[in-house]
């Protein structure tokens, strides 16, 4: 019995070693010598969509990054209350009205 399944051993391990160690054979119907011309396209086919999926994702988080600035110059913009005094326009101040001047106003519409 244990001399079957180390002739079994034996025999896999001369399988493995075949065909690891396969030299190139050339026929009429196949040559092993010469790589497929398949295997380029596939090449092609693997560094273009690489290379479209980071382009891709690199647009992406670059938007991203655009999108949140914007955000963050938004709130900035809404609590910065002497803005528009940096730049010499301020905002006119209000002036209160007298209960008169509101009324006619009112009756005016």
């Amino acid at each position: 019995m244990s001399r079957s399944i180390l002739s079994r051993s034996i025999d896999q391990l001369h399988s493995v070693a075949n065909r690891l160690l396969a030299r190139c054979t050339e026929t009429q119907e196949t040559n092993t010598c010469e790589k497929p011309l398949s295997q380029t396209h596939v090449l092609i086919a693997v560094v273009i969509s690489t290379a479209l999926l980071l382009g891709g994702s690199v647009l992406l988080v670059l938007f991203w990054l655009h999108l949140r600035r914007r955000k963050l110059d938004k709130l900035e913009d809404a609590s910065d209350p002497f803005e528009l005094a940096a730049y010499g326009i301020e905002p006119p101040v209000a002036q209160k009205q007298r209960r008169r001047d509101r009324l006619r106003a009112i009756m005016a519409r």
